[in-house]
């Protein structure tokens, strides 16, 4: 995560890592999400309920289905349009 201040963008670190954290959120079965590294970490195991950088999806809706398809290209998680043309992402949590 940046901020922004009058010199340019600042970095700022995660406290337990010293690092950086990713944009990250994985569900697993069991009630239990990770979110930023640890989620990282487990997306090698469970890629399908991994949402990974679901920051390249800001600013696009249902409508943007050209776009929508290169940047599905680059994910594991489904991509839906909700009937409202917002985004959302498909993931199987606690059996559902």
């Amino acid at each position: 995560m940046g901020v922004v201040k009058k010199g340019g963008i600042d970095i700022v670190l995660n406290d337990a890592t010293g690092r950086s954290t990713p944009v990250c959120a994985a569900y697993l079965n069991d009630q239990e999400r990770l979110i930023g590294t640890p989620a990282v970490q487990q997306a090698k195991r469970n890629m399908k309920n991994t949402i990974l950088f679901p920051t390249r999806f800001l600013g696009l809706n249902g409508t943007c289905t050209q776009q929508l398809e290169l940047e599905n290209r680059f994910v594991s998680h489904k991509v839906v349009s909700l009937e409202s043309n917002k985004l959302a992402f498909e993931v199987s949590n606690m059996g559902q």
